[in-house]
C-alpha cells in the first residue's frame, strides 16, 4: 500500500513537473509551433520531401561545393537560431499562464532550459540521423 502511494506520488510530481506541464501546454495551444517541428522531424528522418532532396539539405550541407565543418557550423547555427526563435515566441505566447515566473531571477532563461525538451529531442535524432546517412553506423 505504501509503495503504490510512492508511485502516484512520483507519478503526480512528473506530471505537475514545470517541463512537462510546458509540453502540455504546447500539445494544448501552440499547433503551430509544433507543426514547424514536426515538419522540421520529417525532413531529417526522410519523411518529407525525399523526392525533391530536401533531407540532403539538413543531412549533407554544402557550402562552396563541399561538405565540411563550415557547411555543420552553419546548419547548426540556424537550427540554434530557431530554437531560440521557439523559445521566445512560446515565452511570448505562453509565459503569462506561468505566473510564478515573475517571481524568480531570470525568468526567460528558466523558462527556455524547461522549454528546451522539443528541441533537445530534435538535436539527438538530428544527429543520429547524420551519422545514419554518413554511414558511420
Amino acid at each position: 500500500m505504501a509503495q503504490k502511494t510512492k508511485i502516484k506520488n512520483f507519478l503526480a510530481s512528473v506530471y505537475y513537473s514545470f517541463p512537462v506541464q510546458l509540453l502540455i501546454n504546447h500539445l494544448k495551444r501552440n499547433h503551430l509551433l509544433l507543426f514547424c517541428w514536426f515538419i522540421l522531424f520529417l525532413v531529417v528522418t526522410e519523411n518529407f520531401g525525399r523526392y525533391l532532396g530536401i533531407p540532403f539539405l539538413y543531412l549533407d550541407p554544402e557550402y562552396l561545393d563541399k561538405v565540411s565543418f563550415t557547411s555543420f557550423f552553419i546548419m547548426g547555427f540556424v537550427i540554434a537560431g530557431f530554437s531560440v526563435a521557439f523559445h521566445i515566441t512560446a515565452y511570448i505566447i505562453d509565459g503569462h499562464r506561468f505566473t510564478f515566473l515573475g517571481a524568480m531571477p531570470k525568468p526567460f532563461s528558466r523558462f527556455s532550459l524547461n522549454n528546451s525538451a522539443i528541441p533537445l529531442i530534435f538535436l539527438v535524432v538530428y544527429i543520429i540521423q547524420i551519422i545514419k546517412f554518413q554511414k558511420i553506423i
